[in-house]
């Protein structure tokens, strides 16, 4: 369990593991469709932050430039006596414009699912501050509206740090 008090400092602690990622870095900066193949980006990736990474879910009126971007919140949680219940969720929305998807690397692959599966790659199997280990459970499509398409990456926190 988790005191309120952590829940906002386990969020940032998830969004700065994105922004020092250096492939994620990569997909949200660049638009082009060989993102790896671009120059690095200087970690942690700052400038991402409130541009491309998010920590709520993603408003339809927000976006309209073509952009990728990764949406990272609580859905809910379970109070109990001023504390959040282990085994809270966590959501990933990682939201592209539907001209982004193909990039092409050297083989032919979908953004979303590259940025999914690094952001599996950082957090599985791992603790991470006192944010605990997320166990990723399911995703799927969403169709946000005519412009952006999102993969929807959800996971339960096994273990929160306490205070």
């Amino acid at each position: 369990m988790v005191k309120l008090e952590l829940l906002s400092p386990n969020l940032v602690q998830v969004l700065n593991q994105l922004i020092a990622d250096k492939e994620i870095a990569k997909y949200l900066f660049y638009n082009q469709k060989n993102p790896l193949s671009q120059p690095d980006i200087a970690l942690p990736a700052t400038n991402l932050m409130f541009k491309n990474i998010f920590p709520y879910p993603f408003d339809l009126t927000a976006a309209v430039a073509d952009s990728t971007q990764i949406r990272v919140y609580y859905p809910n949680g379970e109070l109990h006596n001023r504390e959040i219940i282990q085994d809270s969720k966590i959501v990933f929305d990682i939201v592209v414009a539907k001209s982004l998807w193909l990039v092409n690397d050297g083989a032919a692959l979908l953004r979303p699912y590259e940025i999914m599966r690094n952001i599996v790659g950082l957090f599985s199997d791992k603790s991470v501050g006192t944010v605990g280990r997320i166990n990723f459970s399911r995703f799927f499509h969403l169709t946000v509206n005519d412009k952006f398409d999102a993969i929807r990456l959800e996971g339960n926190i096994i273990t929160f740090g306490t205070s």
